[in-house]
């Protein structure tokens, strides 16, 4: 992350990082500073608001590409979140990434999300000296 003294706001990239069953990848991914603030904010929201009405929270990446990242939460009325997406690798274009298809995740574990993005979030703003990541 660095910070943009002209334009007054911070600036970085994301990666992905995968590990399992001995394979280990990392790649930048076109998660952008915005479209993770947009997906936390109705993250919380959702959480807080609908909790056993099944919403759904999605992360998308940035730009207009076809193949670009997507992430979907969906809410069950059993207390977890089934995921399901995929996170697109820059390096090659974004024609290849790691997809997840209905993975299920106890809620309990999105407290600990919202908590991190809230962190993560409240940092840059002291960094930037403002809130606006649209």
């Amino acid at each position: 992350m660095t910070l943009d003294e002209k334009r007054g706001s911070v600036s970085g990239t994301f990666e992905a990082a995968y590990h399992s069953g001995g394979m280990k990848c990392r790649f930048p991914c076109d998660v952008t500073l915005e479209t993770l603030y947009t997906f936390y904010i109705a993250l919380d929201y959702v959480f807080d608001v609908y909790t056993g009405k099944e919403p759904v929270v999605i992360l998308e990446g940035g730009g207009t590409s076809q193949n670009r990242s997507k992430i979907t939460l969906h809410f069950d009325k059993k207390g977890h979140t089934i995921v399901s997406g995929c996170l697109m690798n820059q390096n090659t274009g974004c024609q290849s990434g790691i997809c997840f298809r209905d993975i299920v995740i106890d809620n309990l574990y999105m407290t600990e999300l919202i908590g991190s993005l809230m962190r993560f979030y409240a940092e840059l703003k002291k960094i930037q000296g403002n809130g606006n990541f649209y």
